[in-house]
């Protein structure tokens, strides 16, 4: 277990899928994709007092989503904020003794849904 919990507070464990992100950003990359995520103008948003901009629209975010390659950095977007969601329960459960695999179950396909898991156990036990 000491192994495990020295191994998991490393920035070791995290980095393989950040760097696959990165690459995987780079390649889903296009000239349109900063006015998909982010719509509207300056000076839109500074004209007639404070009307904010830059809000992601549905449309937006479904067209990006629409290109295989910007879906697969969104996977892996989400794979390492779960990864670190599992990463900080397991830690937890090792240091206070309780059970974490469900939570890792959990946080395998939902990391929220793991997240409430491990905060439910912790309340609990």
């Amino acid at each position: 277990a000491r192994w495990t919990v020295r191994f998991l507070r490393s920035n070791v464990p995290i980095v393989p899928l950040c760097v696959a992100y990165v690459v995987m950003l780079v390649a889903s990359w296009s000239p349109d994709t900063l006015s998909l995520m982010m719509p509207g103008s300056l000076e839109a948003g500074i004209s007639d007092g404070f009307n904010p901009q830059y809000f992601p629209k549905l449309d937006g975010i479904m067209t990006l989503l629409s290109r295989r390659v910007t879906a697969a950095s969104a996977w892996l977007h989400l794979m390492c904020i779960n990864f670190f969601v599992g990463k900080h329960a397991t830690i937890r459960a090792l240091r206070e003794g309780i059970p974490v695999w469900h939570t890792l179950a959990l946080t395998l396909l939902t990391g929220p849904l793991g997240l409430c898991s491990h905060w439910v156990t912790r309340a609990v036990l």
